[in-house]
């Protein structure tokens, strides 16, 4: 019994020396022939208010679908705010940098991206925004090259970019990351006395402001309460000339990470800035020292109520704008 358990031994391993030793180490075996993504244009000039349209090509299809990837890479254009991508974000954390999901789906060729090119209110030196187009998760088609770099170029020049009127254009910032200390309730033990607890890098967009101007009749027509950072309004210049009042309001305040009210016991001041201008004309901007704190409390939740910071006298398409917390006139 144990010789023959031995002899098929023996003939298995001949068998397999027998097919390594068919196989030549010098052959060039080929590699999955997976199709090859392009994009284009890869450069492109336009102006504020333009759509782009970019076209992604396999040279054959797949038999799944082909996900790619459009990314950040640097420039003055970033795509929160000077572009509007339309596309699935696809965040840091799925797979490096943030940027766009673009889907080829099974058995199909191509597919489009459309970009648009936000209106700034104000008047702005040219800029660019380069992105990488690469493959994303599985794989299933190459790019030309691993990667191409897609270049968006806006030309802001006068020739090029007429965006320009005679409205007023208001815009209101609180931007930037602190750092402050908080007392933290437990919320699971409300009997519990409340602890010491420290935020760090918190971004003052989570905080909610908004913008509301009072009509020279004593009515509210213009508002900007979108829980956009920043908020943007505008008077246009067919409104009835006279005073027009711009007021502040914290709409929702700080919440820790479990969205629950704390007391702030850091004395921090939020650095909101307004801005206005003819729009698409040179801008000016005024700030309001310590009069904004991450203490203030907030309308909605807190009884907190609007501070009065600018009032503006129209007269036709002209606008003198007063800081009302400093005194200052800082655009006419």
């Amino acid at each position: 019994m144990k010789i023959n358990n031995i002899n098929k031994i023996f003939i298995l391993g001949a068998m397999s020396l027998s097919l390594f030793s068919c196989m030549d180490d010098d052959q060039d075996y080929p590699a999955v022939d997976k199709p090859t993504a392009t994009i284009s244009p890869l450069s492109v000039t336009a102006a504020e208010g333009d759509t782009v349209t970019f076209t992604i090509t396999m040279d054959k299809t797949a038999a799944l679908a082909s996900s790619f990837k459009l990314e950040f890479v640097e420039g003055e254009a970033v795509d929160t705010k000077d572009l509007s991508i339309d596309a699935e974000e696809y965040g840091e954390f799925d797979s490096g940098v943030a940027g766009y999901e673009i889907v080829i789906p099974a058995l199909e060729t191509t597919t489009t991206i459309d970009v648009v090119i936000n209106e700034d209110i104000f008047a702005d030196a040219n800029e660019f925004g380069t992105f990488r187009f690469r493959p994303l998760r599985n794989f299933v088609t190459n790019v030309e090259g691993g990667d191409q770099l897609v270049t968006i170029n806006i030309d802001n020049t006068e020739s090029f970019n007429d965006f320009t009127s005679a409205d007023l254009g208001i815009e209101l910032r609180w931007e930037g990351l602190v750092s402050f200390s908080y007392l933290d309730n437990d919320p699971d033990n409300p009997d519990n006395d409340p602890v010491q607890a420290n935020e760090s890098n918190y971004d003052l967009c989570n905080l909610d402001y908004d913008i509301f101007i009072v009509n020279p009749d004593g009515t509210q027509d213009f508002q900007a309460a979108t829980g956009a950072c920043p908020e943007t309004a505008i008077i246009t210049s067919d409104s009835p000339d006279g005073e027009y009042q711009v007021l502040v309001d914290l709409y929702d305040g700080y919440v820790d990470g479990d969205g629950e009210k704390e007391v702030v016991t850091t004395p921090l001041e939020i650095p909101v800035v307004l801005t206005v201008a003819n729009i698409g004309s040179s801008d000016a901007m005024t700030t309001f020292p310590e009069t904004f704190l991450i203490t203030d409390p907030d309308s909605n939740n807190e009884g907190g109520s609007a501070t009065l910071v600018a009032t503006i006298i129209k007269s036709g398409s002209n606008y003198t704008v007063t800081n009302e917390v400093t005194g200052e006139v800082f655009y006419q």
